[in-house]
């Protein structure tokens, strides 16, 4: 009878306290290192994405500045020498497919000439224009003519009155636009791509195959995505579970309205973390049965 009372004040005042206290200190360890493995993930992440949106940025800024230096070519003496020069310099640029100088014919202009240039055109009078702008970078398109897809560098011309006289349409290849990015490992490896704001594909892994629209399966980490690329520069999120079956990022472009997305399983991020868990729980059940013993 004494050994029996014995007995169970040792489960009472030893046994269930260090079972308890095993549990408790193992719970905070797995919760403290989880915290600790997201956010390296995530800072991990957006540097990788950041940089895949600096060498999009950095193909799309070539034909930018040269764009903008004939921006400011309008006013200056020997605009039109100044202007074909550009456009020549443009040409030459690599991955330019090509470049279409767009004049309103039913608008009367300062200098009273009005021209065209195209590649494959004659050199044909320059334009006045007061300012100009780049409108859009548009999505891109499969070119017949190259056999490749092209992106749009659309740039609106206008005179002192704030009326469009023009445009400066300038193709660059996507696939030179692409052509960092593909070279990186995880964008073969993981689940990459490349959206708009409006979360239509632009470029995807083979994994994402079939798909044209990021939240389109009503996914709530892609629709989470989807929402946080219409606000924010860069963001991570977490999928549904314990731990999350997928956490994805994303990062924007700059110099175009599109944004860089990845996703990863949670389980492969997480797995130091579950690994520790389990290994815990088997160390744990070990120093109890040998409490007991």
């Amino acid at each position: 009878m004494k050994i029996k009372s014995l007995r169970q004040r040792l489960i009472i005042f030893l046994v269930i306290p260090v079972a308890l206290l095993l549990f408790i200190t193992g719970l905070l360890g797995f919760m403290y290192a989880k915290r600790i493995m997201l956010k390296e993930w995530k800072e991990a992440s957006v540097l990788k994405l950041q940089r895949a949106a600096h060498y999009i940025d950095m193909r799309l800024a070539r034909p930018v500045e040269w764009i903008r230096m004939f921006h400011t070519t309008s006013g200056s003496r020997g605009g039109p020498i100044v202007q074909q020069w550009i456009l020549d310099q443009l040409r030459n640029q690599e991955g330019i497919t090509s470049v279409h100088l767009e004049l309103k014919r039913d608008r009367e202009m300062e200098s009273g000439h009005m021209g065209m240039m195209n590649r494959g055109m004659g050199r044909g009078a320059m334009m006045r224009f007061h300012r100009g702008r780049i409108a859009e970078v548009t999505p891109p398109t499969f070119d017949a003519t190259t056999g490749k897809k092209t992106v749009t560098i659309v740039s609106v011309l206008k005179d002192n009155n704030g009326q469009e006289v023009g445009r400066l349409k300038v193709g660059l290849s996507f696939e030179y636009v692409m052509q960092d990015i593909i070279k990186l490992g995880w964008w073969q490896s993981k689940l990459a791509c490349l959206v708009e704001e409006s979360g239509r594909y632009l470029a995807h892994t083979r994994e994402l195959r079939g798909r044209t629209k990021l939240g389109e399966t009503e996914d709530p980490l892609e629709l989470a995505v989807l929402e946080g690329i219409k606000s924010k520069k860069f963001g991570t999120y977490l999928g549904e579970g314990h731990p999350p079956k997928l956490v994805s990022g994303f990062y924007k472009v700059s110099q175009a309205p599109w944004a860089i997305v990845m996703f990863a399983p949670g389980d492969e991020i997480l797995a130091p973390i579950v690994k520790f868990r389990n290994y815990y729980t088997i160390a744990m059940g070990i120093c109890i049965f040998l409490i007991i013993l």
